[in-house]
């Protein structure tokens, strides 16, 4: 009785139904863009499908999962499948997760676009440079609002991390000519639910965001044309803000009276390895001016085009650079002229294309941040030659240096 009992479990055994292990074909990627690894199939009764994605991340489970990694670098990613019977199977496959740079985050047709790659990592000097193109107190200002509403500091790069922010990617501020009155702010993330928790609190609290409105922001799911889910929220002056999060980026479209979708669908529609980084226009105008700490573009509107925004109405074809750099000692050695090859700012370097100078750049700036900007504002220099902005048409600049006094 106890020989057939055996021989009865063997043949049960062996007949267990098993699927093999298949991870797919080496890859590579972008960070934050979803990967679909396995493939659907009818799994046997009390198997295991088990994915180690080699990047900290909890495990996925099923015979297919969508995984988007995080940071850059290359990932071993393993399959393991465990039978009812407790055997086990693995196999591996490796990711190539590249990083999707901030340009790459920002619609290729944007009207304008202010990048800063990395901007907690010389936050020290960008404040410097930023007071210097009369930013500074804006900067505290909305640091300080930011951070109340927040809950953490957002200046400090380690709590932006624990808040599930990428202090390795950057952040964007960009109009679209589908709503010319939007303003959109995009920021690097590293973990979703993290950085929407800390966007909710937000919008929630009654703090005033600049000058493009305040809360607290009700918050309602909505969706765009497409059906990718967004974040609507609504204040009680009418005003409306939204959020979208894509592709390791959380993009946020400022307070605004117009339907905040129209303004996100341009950025959910982005594909990976594209947007503004891949615009004949942008390239060609970061040629001119060089890569640096911000970068700032923009291109002629369509004069054409019905109700020319508050915001990138305002702005005609014109880019510029900042090169941070640190304040120099009494005791340094001045860099011979030869070697600046750009225009000093007390304590940061930049190069124009399009704008006859970086007082130019300034008032561009000032433009995308205040709507009562002429298009003949005006910044004054130290050798007292005055340059009309920012209207300008994108061309070489000369290479000699001038010192910014400020605005009149």
């Amino acid at each position: 009785m106890r020989t057939r009992l055996l021989l009865c479990l063997l043949i049960l055994l062996s007949c267990v139904k098993r699927i093999s292990p298949d991870p797919g074909d080496a890859r590579t990627t972008y960070t934050g863009v979803p990967l679909r690894f396995g493939e659907s199939q009818q799994v046997p009764e009390g198997t295991e499908i088990l994915w180690d994605f080699g990047d900290g991340t909890a495990q996925g489970q099923g015979a297919s999962v969508v995984h988007a990694f995080p940071r850059a670098g290359v990932y071993t990613v393993v399959e393991t499948i465990r039978d009812k019977d407790g055997q086990m199977r693995t196999a591996r496959t490796h990711v190539t997760a590249l990083e999707r740079t901030v340009a790459m985050a920002v619609p290729g047709d944007a009207r304008a676009a202010l990048l800063i790659p990395a901007p907690w990592a010389r936050l020290v000097i960008h404040r410097e440079v930023a007071a210097k193109l009369s930013l500074g107190a804006s900067l505290d200002e909305l640091a300080r609002s930011l951070g109340a509403g927040a809950g953490f500091d957002v200046l400090d790069p380690r709590a932006a991390e624990a808040n599930g922010f990428d202090p390795q990617k950057g952040i964007a501020f960009f109009t679209v000519p589908q709503d010319p009155e939007a303003l959109v702010f995009a920021i690097g993330s590293s973990d979703e639910k993290k950085s929407l928790a800390a966007a909710r609190q937000l919008l929630g609290s009654a703090r005033t965001l600049g000058r493009y409105g305040g809360g607290p922001f009700q918050l309602g799911d909505a969706t765009l044309p497409d059906g990718t889910p967004i974040l609507v929220g609504r204040n009680a002056t009418g005003e409306t803000v939204a959020l979208l999060q894509r592709q390791g980026y959380l993009y946020l479209r400022l307070a605004g009276a117009t339907d905040p979708a129209r303004a996100l669908a341009s950025a959910a529609a982005i594909p990976p390895g594209k947007g503004l980084a891949a615009d004949p226009g942008f390239l060609t105008a970061v040629r001119h001016v060089g890569s640096g700490d911000a970068v700032f573009y923009s291109r002629e509107g369509d004069r054409g085009a019905a109700g020319s925004g508050r915001l990138s109405g305002e702005l005609g074809a014109s880019a510029f650079t900042t090169l941070s750099m640190p304040r120099r000692s009494p005791h340094d050695q001045p860099q011979p002229p030869s070697q600046t090859n750009g225009r000093r700012i007390h304590g940061a370097q930049s190069r124009g294309a399009g704008l006859r100078d970086l007082a130019a750049g300034s008032a561009a700036l000032r433009a995308l941040r205040a709507p009562a900007l002429t298009p003949n504002s005006r910044c004054r220099m130290r050798n007292g030659r005055d340059y009309l902005s920012p209207r300008r048409a994108l061309s070489p600049a000369p290479r000699h240096d001038r010192q910014i006094v400020g605005p009149p």
